[in-house]
């Protein structure tokens, strides 16, 4: 796959090159690093590669901490990939890995991403996902931030440009298009309470699936006491892995959507999925040391 990194040390192995300090509150224009002290720093006793990365620590503040890239032109209506590794040391709030989408003037027209940390890393996790510019954007830059009271440390950033829209595959695609067939892992009756993997394959219908496409899958919406699907620990209760058989970079967002509970997010990345490839999702993936996932621990009667 043909990308091209737009973000230059994204991994902070030139220290703070390239980057901008921003105390807050939000808003506020940059500072100099040499304000930054304990808020803002290199560290290079824990990172997830490499020999150096940034933590951000808003503890004792009222207010988040931030540091941004320099600005970068970008090409509009491409479609781009974010991504990061973060841990999260302190605190129960959010952290952000955000695009702000500027006009070739470095005016602001839209933020993506934004203020989506909210599983509490406690090792490094993946963090990002697709995303399309804007028709009327030429400028980006990326923000890394803190909200109070939180503490993370942040590495390996990235965006990526995707290649042009591949022919044969539609921009767009009719929802319910596709089909779906679910295999119980252990095969049989399923006890309330036990643990079970569900193996989904999905097969793609005949309009394809573009890049920025999704499927979407949720559990029961009466009873909510199945393990919640995850994908940050790898032999927790409910880990959830996902394959594409063309290879295509797939990027999972568990937990509410929109106000829908319980839904499960996978999203396309490159390269697009032709009529007839498979995503294999795995809900309770054991490979890696889990139990699987736990299922409600009432029955019902079917309708």
């Amino acid at each position: 796959m043909q990308v091209k990194e737009l973000l230059r040390n994204g991994g902070f192995e030139e220290g703070t090159k390239w980057w901008l300090f921003v105390r807050g509150p939000y808003g506020m224009p940059p500072r100099g690093w040499a304000e930054a002290g304990k808020l803002a720093r290199i560290v290079m006793d824990d990172v997830h590669s490499g020999k150096r990365a940034l933590m951000l620590d808003a503890r004792g503040l009222d207010h988040e901490v931030d540091v941004h890239s320099e600005p970068f032109a970008i090409e509009p209506n491409r479609f781009y990939r974010l991504s990061s590794f973060v841990k999260q040391i302190a605190g129960t709030g959010r952290y952000k890995v955000v695009i702000d989408w500027r006009d070739a003037h470095g005016k602001h027209i839209r933020y993506d991403n934004d203020w989506r940390g909210v599983n509490r890393p406690k090792n490094f996790a993946f963090h990002g996902g697709i995303f399309r510019a804007p028709e009327n954007a030429r400028q980006a830059i990326v923000l890394l931030g803190v909200a109070k009271g939180v503490a993370c440390i942040f590495d390996d950033i990235s965006l990526v440009m995707y290649p042009p829209h591949p022919s044969g595959v539609a921009e767009s695609v009719r929802d319910g298009e596709g089909r779906a067939t679910l295999r119980i892992e252990p095969a049989g009756d399923v006890t309330v309470g036990s643990y079970r993997t569900f193996r989904i394959i999905f097969t793609v219908g005949k309009s394809g699936l573009p890049v920025g496409s999704a499927i979407q899958f949720r559990r029961s919406n009466v009873e909510v006491r199945w393990s919640q699907p995850q994908v940050d620990v790898p032999d927790g209760d409910g880990f959830l892995t996902v394959r594409a058989s063309n290879g295509a970079e797939l990027f999972v967002e568990c937990g509410n959507w929109h106000a829908v509970p319980q839904l499960t997010t996978i999203r396309i990345g490159y390269p697009p999925l032709r009529h007839g490839d498979v995503i294999e999702i795995i809900y309770g993936d054991k490979s890696r040391g889990g139990k699987g996932a736990r299922v409600q621990p009432v029955a019902e009667r079917g309708g």
